[in-house]
This record gives C-alpha cells, sequence and structure tokens, in this order.
C-alpha cells in the first residue's frame, strides 16, 4: 500500500508488477480507503493494481472539513473518479478497469455510470439499493437546514439516515453492529478516529439532494456493462435485500443484459469485513474473471 498523487488526485495504490486488470475504490460514508486494504491485497494476489481515492470530506486529509460536502460535491466525487480512471487508462491502456463501490461509494458509482458508463469494464456495486421514497423526503427534511453554519455535525439527519439500522440487532453491543457479524471488525470501526462520525448538515443535503435524482436517466447506462450487485440479506441499507432487488429489477427493466445479484445469508453492511469476507472477495474475483 502506498500513497500516490496525480494531478490535483490523492490516493492508496496496491500495485502488481505485471497487472491484468484494475480495480478502482470508491468507498463509502464516514469512512476511507485506507479500511480496503485486507481486500485490496486479495485482489493483487490475483494480478490486480488496486487505486481508491478518499472521497471529499473523508480521510487524513479532510482535516477540519471532515464529514463535510459544499454544494456540488457530489458529482465532483464522480468526476474525481472519473478524472482517475481517465488517468488509469492511459497508464494501462489494454487492461480492463473494475469500478468497485460501497454504500456512499455505491451511490456515487450509481450515478457514474450513467454519465461516464463506457469508461468502465465491469461494475460491483456492495451494500447498496434503489432510492426511493424515503431518501426523496430526507432530502425534504434537509432542505429545512438552510440557515446556521452548514459546517456543523447534523444529528438529526444523521439520526434520520441511521437511527433505526441498529434495531434489528438487538441487544446491541455497539453503535455498529448493524455492520458486521465480526465484532473485532465493529471495534476497528468504533476506535478509527476517521470512520463513524457525524456528518454535517452541507454533508446531508448534497447527499440527500443526489440521492434523490438517482433514478433519473438510468437509460443511460450502457446496455452491455456488467455489473455485480453484492449484499448481506440482512443489510439495513437494503433493507434486508429488498431495495436491493429493486436496483437489480430497475437495471433489468432498463434494458441492462448483464446484471447479476448475490445476497449473503446472515450478511450485514459490510460484506468485506464480514466472517465469511474471504468467500465474498473469491466470488468477486471469480465474477472479474467472467
Amino acid at each position: 500500500m502506498e500513497i500516490f498523487e496525480y494531478q490535483n488526485l490523492s490516493g492508496l495504490k496496491w500495485e502488481h508488477d505485471n497487472p491484468s486488470y484494475i480495480v478502482v475504490v470508491s468507498h463509502g460514508m464516514a469512512e476511507h480507503i485506507e479500511r480496503y486494504d485486507y481486500f485490496a491485497n486479495k485482489l493483487v494476489a490475483d494480478g490486480a493494481c488496486v487505486f481508491g481515492l478518499d472521497q471529499i470530506g473523508h480521510g487524513k486529509k479532510a482535516g477540519s472539513d471532515l464529514g463535510h460536502w459544499n454544494p456540488g460535491d457530489f458529482n465532483n466525487c464522480v468526476e474525481h473518479f472519473y478524472q482517475l480512471i481517465l488517468l488509469l487508462k492511459e497508464r494501462f491502456p489494454d487492461l480492463p478497469i473494475i469500478l468497485f463501490g460501497h454504500s456512499m461509494g455505491s451511490y456515487l458509482t450509481q450515478q457514474y455510470i450513467k454519465v461516464h458508463g463506457d469508461s468502465v469494464s465491469k461494475v460491483i456495486l456492495s451494500g447498496s439499493s434503489k432510492t426511493g421514497a424515503l431518501h426523496k423526503m430526507g432530502k425534504f427534511l434537509a432542505d429545512f437546514f438552510t440557515y446556521g453554519n452548514q459546517k456543523n455535525p447534523n444529528a438529526f439527519l444523521n439520526n434520520l439516515s441511521f437511527g433505526s439500522y441498529n434495531k434489528p440487532f438487538k441487544p446491541n453491543r455497539t453503535e455498529f453492529d448493524w455492520l458486521s457479524r465480526d465484532e473485532k471488525q465493529v471495534d476497528k470501526y468504533v476506535n478509527d478516529p476517521l470512520c463513524g462520525y457525524c456528518c454535517t448538515t452541507g454533508f446531508f443535503r448534497e447527499f440527500l439532494t443526489g440521492l434523490a435524482k438517482l433514478n433519473n436517466g438510468v437509460s443511460s447506462v450502457p446496455k452491455s456493462l456488467p455489473i455485480l450487485i453484492l449484499s448481506g440479506d440482512k443489510d439495513p441499507v437494503g433493507a434486508q435485500g429488498k431495495d436491493t432487488k429493486k436496483l437489480y429489477d430497475m437495471y433489468i427493466k432498463n434494458g441492462l443484459k448483464n446484471v447479476e445479484i448475490k445476497l449473503y445469508k446472515d450478511g450485514r453492511h459490510e460484506m468485506l469485513n464480514e466472517i465469511n469476507k474471504d468467500e465474498v472477495i473469491s466470488d468477486i474475483i471469480s465474477w472479474i474473471h467472467q
């Protein structure tokens, strides 16, 4: 694992001396790219080079802007990945590029493939769902917070977004039991100062605005683009698989021909950090080589 910098982009890379494919990772909300080290090393062992960016407002370089987005940053995150992928296509012109997006990163990836779908060979959506009425309601409520400092953490919108996620897993050991059955992984998240923080009013307003528009223009996704949707069937982000299946159905209804879905029994939100993570990673690698 090394830090990389290309033009105005900075992130982490895991290199292979003679790669056969490239994976670009788009991480989730209130976490950072270094958490994907185990996954990335498994991919490198299979022959990949892996690259990832800390999203705007995330990671060590966020500083006082940790957890904050300004207006336009939903699409700015998308364009950062497009910029990175264009640079990687110059460096590796003959290699397929797979875009992997988890949770927040999966929603950014859903937007990405509407506007830049031809730039990648395959896409993996982890811990994702089809957005719906609840996201539009969240956007409506977020719009009331036009007063005050937009960089202040917003506990109301944070609770609106995540407050119910732990309920199916009572009695709760931590606030983040919904992430994984692996207690060591949950504790690593809880004890990481760059994870699990309350994001700002500005972040929630921008993110929920992006989610509310996400289902518009899905017909622009390339019809032959291979997409793998994976999640735990107990993941509250996907409504225990229901909204994850709706995402699959949406792509099929819009004429996409190469979409697969995999729901892991009893898995929670972070399948890359679950007790069966090696099975999940093996399935991902097999799918990449199909």
